[in-house]
């Protein structure tokens, strides 16, 4: 459909809606008819007639959808075309239609144009002749070479021209150039619809100008036209003088250093020796210092400064993203009869173990923390409270069916219960820790050994 934002495209079965505007490369936004003909679209619009490529513009409405940007290629015939008006507005519907024998008519402010797909695909099949006009050097005009013939330079050349053109009737102001200059770069240059070239300051050597033209939407014909020359070089821009001069800069340079290295080479060692050393050691104590301020001692995984001053920098972040985030607060269970009943030294191995499940199956942006005493929080980037749940019942289950026997005899299981929330409707990270410690006290009280979500 075509409205005043651009070409509407509705998918019926899967009910979804995208739109081809300026944004995307067309030239207005505002389009009036649509005709479709064989495998092209033809919108009228104030700056006259549209053709885009059907399979095109389903591409470049896919890719969009994907957040990849693809150009729009089209075509825009106005009055250089033969338009009575570019000016396609008509007011009534239809007031474009196709003729039984494949001409498009369109409504103009002037009246009716006609235009044939079949006449504009055979006539940019024709033959298209280019030429190399002229070549300037410096601003002043130089004979063009005879074929095979190479123009030779002087080398004070600061600034070099060339005017091209295609020989054609057939839509003359749409034709496209591509030019190269081998020597100076391997790949073709689009020009548009530019006539000319210019290069300035081009170092000395040989060089062999190419350009070649096409019509709209089609292949590069075979028809380059190329020009060779060759701009000389300075004496001092000759490679044996280059390299008699940087001969001449090395002996020099290692003369001094010889001379300077002499007087300074103990003194610099051992400063070099003190200072790497001192580095090294405060680089190692700040290293500790950290480590130590944001880790836990025991279980040697983050503590909760480190948790919370995650939480605190990222919550935000993913409310921004308009993403989800889930936390849990696992503590575990009758604690204090492992302490009581076997040892704090047992007490203190059991939390070790527990760390070393839950770090097992940690993975990405998953963290998990050592909360204090016999408590630890998980985080979940991504993913809902009742995602979340899922993944602590497995852990809960885990923990539960490890035999810590092999730490203590007599104690053959140790169960843990879980408190799960997330940031859904929640905007500060500190509800999120209430909410997830609501839970727990919830497990806790429903028997333990079990996940709760707030």
């Amino acid at each position: 459909m075509t409205t005043d934002r651009g070409l509407m495209r509705y998918e019926h079965s899967a009910g979804k809606m995208a739109i081809l505007g300026r944004e995307q490369g067309l030239p207005v936004d505002k389009l009036f008819q649509i005709v479709a003909h064989k495998d092209s679209f033809w919108l009228s619009s104030n700056r006259g007639v549209i053709q885009v490529d059907r399979q095109h513009v389903n591409h470049v409405l896919d890719e969009k959808q994907k957040n990849i940007n693809i150009p729009l290629v089209f075509q825009l015939y106005d009055e250089g075309d033969g338009m009575l008006s570019a000016q396609v507005n008509g007011g009534s519907t239809p007031s474009a239609t196709v003729h039984k024998d494949g001409t498009i008519w369109f409504a103009t402010a002037k009246g009716v144009s006609a235009l044939k797909p079949e006449l504009l695909q055979a006539s940019s099949k024709v033959d298209l002749p280019t030429m190399i006009e002229s070549f300037s050097v410096n601003g002043r005009a130089t004979a063009l070479p005879l074929d095979g013939e190479t123009v030779l330079l002087p080398p004070n050349v600061s600034r070099l021209s060339f005017q091209y053109a295609g020989l054609s009737f057939i839509m003359p102001q749409r034709l496209s150039f591509q030019t190269q200059l081998e020597g100076f770069n391997k790949e073709w240059v689009n020009r548009q619809h530019m006539t000319g070239a210019e290069y300035t300051n081009l170092p000395a050597g040989k060089y062999t100008f190419k350009v070649r033209a096409g019509y709209p939407n089609t292949q590069w014909q075979q028809n380059e036209q190329e020009i060779r020359f060759v701009i000389q070089a300075h004496y001092w821009q000759k490679l044996s003088f280059k390299l008699m001069l940087f001969f001449t800069f090395l002996v020099t340079i290692y003369a001094i250093y010889k001379y300077r290295l002499y007087h300074y080479k103990k003194v610099e060692a051992e400063l070099t020796k003190r200072v790497e050393k001192q580095t090294q050691d405060l680089q190692e104590q700040a290293n500790a210092f950290a480590y130590q301020a944001t880790h836990d001692q025991l279980t040697d995984m983050p503590n909760r400064r480190a948790f919370d001053s995650w939480l605190a920098a990222n919550f935000a972040t993913y409310k921004q993203q308009n993403k989800i985030l889930a936390i849990a607060i696992m503590d575990i269970d009758h604690f204090k009869r492992v302490n009581d009943g076997w040892s704090h030294i047992v007490g203190d191995k059991v939390i070790c173990e527990i760390a070393k499940i839950l770090k097992s199956h940690c993975e990405g942006e998953q963290q998990v923390a050592r909360w204090g005493g016999e408590e630890f929080t998980l985080v979940f980037p991504n993913k809902t409270a009742a995602e979340a749940k899922l993944m602590c019942e497995l852990l809960r289950e885990e923990i539960a069916n490890n035999d810590f026997s092999v730490i203590a005899a007599g104690l053959h299981q140790v169960t843990a219960s879980f408190g799960v929330s997330d940031s859904n409707n929640i905007d500060d990270y500190d509800r999120l820790l209430s909410g997830a410690d609501q839970a727990l006290y919830k497990a806790k009280n429903g028997g333990r050994n079990r996940t709760e979500i707030m």
